[in-house]
């Protein structure tokens, strides 16, 4: 039995404490509803039995009613349905529909006595209770008269928080009161003449006569009326207002006295009229006024000229990566209409949207059950950052913005970079800053304003005069420490700022245990966690919070209610005890975690407080994957780490695996797998350690790693992903055959994230295998959505596959247009990108070489030498064959050989691709043999790799073997094959397009064979065609190279 019956239907219909399961069957959860509307008044059996049989009743309904009602109390209690004379009635101890109703009533009574703080935080105090439409997912009559009623009522509380922050000078958060309301009732004038004044009080009178331009269309089409002459007047009022926009600057004079500032004041003034200001940095001891000086400026220098965002960073430090510039972006889109917001946002929706609310982000930790990918953290920051900083300058159009970030010394890594990123790369962006005293400017090249204490004259001003010769000297001038020590009477000043501040709360009774559960809490006021807290109702809480304000502890900012300092926040929070600060820290979580959008870091930071560990791991990890998403890989190994210190599972090591993966710290992601394996040997953990070994280059590791996901892996997407990275390691041990089963497989079976990989594997085995119009067809795949290629290296190893593929094909022109593609690509992926610099040089130089350009083939080659420095070692393996093979075309036998052998000597088994290096090792030895004379050496080198690549399915070193060994074996006058030789001349074409007539040259030259020779003749010119549609051959140069090559051989 539940000890409180805490009932929602605001929203899906849930009990605190109960499962849906552990409630009961659909009917009686739909009796339960019904009761819950009826809000414990007795409702009739009629009524029950049309809400559960609406489609015909049974034989004894009112008996089927009462068996429900009995199996309920066994859940509930027997004293929570009662049965009386009218019916059923529900005894609940909360029903938030009636708390609801409360908080609504008390937001009314507050506007209308003229509190608009007060009024703002009830309505956003009972808004917190609706998580949805009234009992959603159910229809009926029962319900639908209900919803419409709450609908009404959910409505006037929009509108009593349109009027409340009107009346607290936030246009903005008045705008989106009231387009919610409007959405509620498209017909509402008084929602559209409170949206109206709230765009116009923003600076966006074009919004606001937009809104009344549709609304006025919908009344003449839809109900044949025009607007009222109440929305006429308003209306009106905004055109002559929009007459004379360019308003002048307020003059100092003009300003509401700010005690003692106005040297800072000019001081801001001046740093913005100068075009050459970035960033201003408004710097002081905590208490010295920074916030107060930055709102006078805010409030009176040049209003309506530039759009202003505003963002804090968190006084417990518990920002998300980027959070501070995201709240003032989201908080300057709050109010603005869909479409503008979508417009606003435009080709950036899907990347910003979700950063500023527009869809709601899980909290807590992902489902695992997900195939590895690797993202690029330094290509997608980039992406972000310009995306954001692209967003901000849409907003301000042709003026200048200024953001706001206070309390920059708490900024994290993230938020820090993208202010350094935008003062670079933007001369439409102001930053304002604030922060406490550091030994290096957060923000390079930023104007400094320092703020000192008040002088003596200006602390007589605050304090009076008769007061500030006994104040001055305790307080040292600071602001804060003034105007609290004034509050109290001259022969009664507290030794500390704590004692002040129990001396101060002393008088207030009960709402001083809700001042210190909110001082626990954090700096603004959230009245539905203040009464989780303090289990009072929110309307008792509110009136305990106008206690605060006249005790000068609570002040109004903004949307509502914060502590007047964080000092003073602090002061107070120090003066609970240990365990009701753990309530209170508990109830906290609990009740965050039950919001729809929440912060997952606030839901840890509360929940470790209060001794829920599991919560907060959890949390936690949430947050850690909302730090992913924003590219914030530093970050989500730090909250991962600190979820590991509170619980050691496997769930996080693996998570904090993928993370450190991600960030090169391969050594430290191996433990993490190794650590989830020992704690849970799932295919999950099998899989993610795969992909470490695989990246570690411990390819025998991963290749049983893989295998064993493959055994134990039921999920479709976990299994595609182990046979992509078998398939992937079969490659790279030159098991080509069996490399090509597990990639089409996985190709076949895969979700979106792995199936753009397992095609860029898949492109290049076949390529290998010497079938390159399946590799560029399965390259082609792949790159129809670079999006879900799943690792970073993916595209760049698609644009290399497929300039390879083109080259054997001899499409000469496509092999260039996808190196150059390669190049780009390389270079926008900055450090991830640079293992493939060489690789792109290599490439370069094939392509240069096929067409005679020797010598800046050897440039490109001896470029990839230098490139590979501190690299793989494969490219190097390359560029060291490409120059042995350019040397045995000069016929420089002794440079050939070199090259070859220190190749050779650099083989080792585990090197990747180490059996295609060996077959260009034992092809160009054949070659240079042959040339030396050495005919017994040329065949054995050409006879090895011909069984070696039959063996292992390598298609285009079969042919390059079996027409190399028919070369050697006609120099020596053996008999040939022509069934054979013919079938490998006939294949060069698809193996070896850029040097095919080359190829075949060579065999008709030693064998004299003619219809060979005109296959190498008609090879050169399809090879000159193609080369010709690319604009950087010289097609002379081309020409006159292939003649000589030809009359080299004898033709």
């Amino acid at each position: 039995m539940l000890a409180l019956l805490r009932v929602r239907v605001l929203g899906a219909f849930e009990i605190d404490g109960l499962s849906e399961h552990a409630i009961g069957s659909r009917k009686a959860r739909t009796l339960l509803k019904v009761l819950a509307l009826a809000r414990g008044a007795p409702v009739s059996s009629d009524v029950l039995v049309d809400a559960l049989w609406s489609d015909g009743a049974p034989a004894h309904p009112a008996d089927q009613v009462a068996v429900l009602v009995s199996r309920l109390r066994t859940v509930l209690g027997a004293d929570r349905l009662r049965r009386a004379d009218a019916g059923y009635a529900l005894h609940a101890d909360w029903l938030d529909i009636v708390e609801f109703d409360a908080r609504a009533d008390d937001a009314t009574a507050r506007l209308r006595a003229g509190g608009f703080a007060g009024a703002s935080a009830a309505a956003l105090a009972a808004l917190q209770l609706v998580r949805g439409p009234l009992l959603a997912n159910e229809d009926g009559v029962w319900v639908d008269l209900e919803r419409a009623r709450f609908e009404r009522q959910l409505a006037r509380v929009r509108l009593v928080g349109a009027e409340a922050m009107l009346g607290c000078a936030q246009p903005l958060e008045a705008a989106a009161y009231a387009e919610e309301a409007l959405a509620l009732d498209p017909y509402d004038e008084h929602a559209l003449r409170l949206l109206m004044r709230a765009h116009a009080d923003a600076g966006r009178p074009a919004s606001a006569l937009a809104r009344y331009a549709d609304t006025r269309e919908l009344l003449l089409e839809e109900l044949g009326v025009s607007p009222s002459s109440e929305t006429e007047a308003v209306h009106t009022a905004i055109l002559l207002a929009d007459e004379n926009t360019d308003r002048a600057p307020v003059k100092a004079h003009e300003r509401v006295e700010l005690v003692g500032r106005e040297s800072e004041l000019a001081q801001l003034d001046a740093a913005f009229d100068s075009p050459m200001t970035g960033a201003v940095l408004v710097e002081g001891d905590a208490g010295i006024g920074k916030t107060a000086l930055i709102g006078a400026w805010l409030a009176h220098s040049r209003p309506g000229v530039a759009p202003t965002l505003l963002g804090r960073c968190d006084e417990l430090g518990r920002d998300l990566s980027l959070q501070p510039i995201l709240d003032a972006l989201a908080g300057y889109l709050r109010g603005m209409a869909h479409a503008d917001v979508t417009d606003l946002l435009g080709a950036h929706l899907d990347l910003i949207g979700p950063l500023v609310g527009l869809e709601s982000r899980h909290g807590l930790a992902p489902d695992l059950l997900q195939p590895t990918t690797l993202f690029d953290s330094v290509a997608g920051r980039s992406v972000l950052f310009a995306a954001l900083l692209d967003v901000i300058q849409r907003a301000s159009g042709d003026r200048a913005a200024i953001l706001v970030v206070e309390d920059i010394h708490l900024a994290g890594v993230s938020t820090l970079a993208w202010l350094r990123f935008a003062l670079r790369r933007s001369h439409r962006l102001r930053i304002l800053a604030t922060s406490r005293p550091l030994p290096v400017n957060p923000l390079p090249d930023a104007r400094v304003i320092s703020i000192g204490p008040l002088d003596r004259a200006a602390a007589a001003r605050l304090v009076g005069v008769d007061r500030v010769d006994q104040l001055y000297e305790r307080s040292d001038g600071n602001p804060l420490f003034l105007t609290q020590l004034a509050a109290h009477d001259a022969d009664d000043l507290p030794p500390s700022i704590i004692d002040n501040m129990r001396a101060r709360l002393a008088p207030l009774g009960g709402a001083g245990a809700s001042l210190r559960a909110a001082a626990v809490i954090g700096m603004s006021i959230d009245v539905d966690l203040i009464a989780a807290a303090t289990d009072l109702s929110a309307v008792a809480v509110l009136d305990h919070l106008d206690l605060g304000v006249q005790a000068s502890v609570l002040r109004e900012q903004g949307t509502g209610l914060a502590f007047v300092h964080e000092l003073v926040r602090e002061a107070i929070a120090a003066d609970m005890t240990a365990a009701r600060r753990a309530y209170t820290h508990r109830q906290v979580a609990h009740v965050l975690l039950g919001r729809s959008r929440h912060d997952p870091i606030s839901v840890a930071f509360h929940a470790r407080l209060g001794g829920e560990v599991d919560m907060a791991a959890r949390a936690l990890h949430g947050a850690a994957s909302i730090a992913v998403d924003r590219h914030d890989p530093e970050q989500a190994d730090q909250l991962l780490s600190e979820a590991l210190l509170l619980t050691d599972t496997a769930l996080l090591r693996l998570a904090r695996a993928r993370v450190r993966m991600a960030r090169s710290l391969l050594a430290e992601a191996a433990d993490d797998a190794d650590a989830a394996i020992a704690l849970d040997a799932t295919a999950e953990a099998f899989e993610l350690a795969g992909w470490i070994a695989y990246y570690r280059r411990d390819y025998d590791t991963a290749y049983r790693l893989a295998d064993e996901a493959l055994h134990r892996a039921g999920d479709a997407g976990l299994q595609a992903s182990a046979l992509a990275l078998s398939g992937r390691i079969r490659h790279s041990h030159g098991d080509l055959i069996g490399a090509d089963e597990f990639l089409a497989r996985a190709e076949q079976t895969a979700p979106d994230s792995v199936r753009g990989l397992a095609n860029v594997w898949l492109g290049g085995v076949r390529a290998h295998r010497g079938r390159a119009d399946d590799a560029l067809s399965a390259i082609d795949r792949a790159l129809l959505d670079v999006a879900h290629l799943g690792h970073p290296f993916a595209p760049i190893h698609a644009l290399f596959s497929q300039a390879y593929a083109y080259g054997m094909v001899g499409a000469l022109d496509r092999a260039y247009r996808s190196v150059d593609a390669m190049r780009e690509a390389t270079l926008r992926a900055g450090e991830t990108g640079q293992r493939f610099l060489p690789i792109v040089a290599n490439l370069e130089a094939w392509l240069l070489r096929s067409t005679g350009q020797y010598s800046r083939a050897e440039e490109e080659n001896t470029r990839a030498l230098d490139l590979s420095i501190g690299t793989l070692g494969e490219p190097v393996s390359h560029a060291h064959l490409d120059l042995a093979e350019l040397a045995l075309r000069r016929g420089d036998l002794v440079s050939a050989n070199y090259h070859i052998e220190l190749t050779d000597e650099r083989l080792a088994d585990n090197h990747t691709m180490a059996w295609h290096q060996r077959h260009r090792v034992l092809l160009l030895r054949s070659r240079s043999a042959s040339a030396a004379g050495d005919l017994d050496t040329a065949a054995a080198c050409a006879e090895r790799l011909e069984l070696d690549a039959e063996r292992r399915g390598a298609g285009r070193y079969l042919v390059l073997a079996r027409l190399q060994g028919a070369t050697v074996a006609a120099t020596v006058g053996q008999r040939l094959d022509h069934e054979v030789v013919d079938a490998a001349v006939q294949d060069l074409a698809r193996v070896a397009g850029i040097d095919a007539w080359l190829i075949a040259a060579d065999l008709a030259s030693q064998s004299g064979v003619e219809r060979w020779w005109a296959s190498a003749e008609a090879s050169a010119v399809a090879f000159e065609r193609a080369a010709a549609r690319d604009p950087r051959t010289d097609v002379v140069v081309l020409h006159e190279h292939i003649a000589r090559e030809l009359q080299r051989r004898g033709r």
